[in-house]
């Protein structure tokens, strides 16, 4: 497992942050609909965010939050193996802080919302 697939603590705020990488937007999509299907089901105690976006080294799903159980990371991080993990903190960090903005921004109108905008992360 490499070394961006880290956990904190279940349960004990502990930041949860993976990126993957994707050829197309399609494999993507797939992924990130995956993924959504899951964090807004009931299962999800984290408040956990997934996020698509393009940005120039391509295409990308990202999830933010507090760090799941095992069952729930399982899940989670089964769906993202089917991406390039990146460690987009290390390299974009410019995207994970926009991201952590967008998702803080988000969480005041209601747990469970989605937002749909351009890539402008300016």
């Amino acid at each position: 497992m490499s070394s961006e697939f880290q956990a904190g603590e279940p349960g004990a705020g502990t930041e949860y942050t993976r990126a993957v990488w994707f050829p197309d937007k399609m494999s993507a999509g797939n992924v990130y609909q995956s993924l959504q299907a899951l964090i807004l089901s009931d299962e999800n105690e984290y408040g956990l965010s997934a996020f698509r976006l393009y940005i120039d080294e391509g295409w990308h799903v990202v999830v933010l939050g507090e760090t799941p159980g095992d069952t729930f990371r399982t899940q989670i991080e089964g769906y993202l193996q089917k991406g390039k993990p990146v460690d987009l903190a290390a390299t974009r960090p410019d995207v994970i802080r926009w991201l952590k903005w967008r998702r803080e921004k988000l969480a005041n109108l209601s747990t469970k919302v989605e937002g749909h905008y351009g890539s402008d992360l300016s």
